[in-house]
């Protein structure tokens, strides 16, 4: 992560269970805009817990194995709206 951005998370899992799910560790500019990206998925025998998902996220941030780079940064609006559309659990 570069000095001048920013880090923040979206989890995703089952309310109705708490079992399986996700966290995306987001790597931000001073604009608020997505610039990198890394995911955690828990399985879905196991119980969700955003602590244990935001570790693992974050850590994969610093991988280059794991770590996503956008061609363009994408607004942290934007991306929350897709990323909550595309990832709906018991809809």
């Amino acid at each position: 992560m570069h000095a001048n951005q920013h880090l923040t998370f979206l989890h995703n899992h089952d309310k109705t269970s708490s079992r399986g799910g996700k966290t995306v560790a987001l790597e931000l500019n001073d604009k608020r805009e997505v610039v990198a990206v890394a995911i955690a998925h828990c399985h879905e025998k196991d119980n969700f817990c955003r602590a244990i998902g935001r570790a693992k996220a974050g850590g994969r941030l610093n991988s280059p194995r794991y770590r996503t780079e956008l061609d363009a940064p994408v607004p942290l609006a934007v991306f929350k709206e897709a990323f909550y559309a595309d990832t709906k659990v018991n809809s």
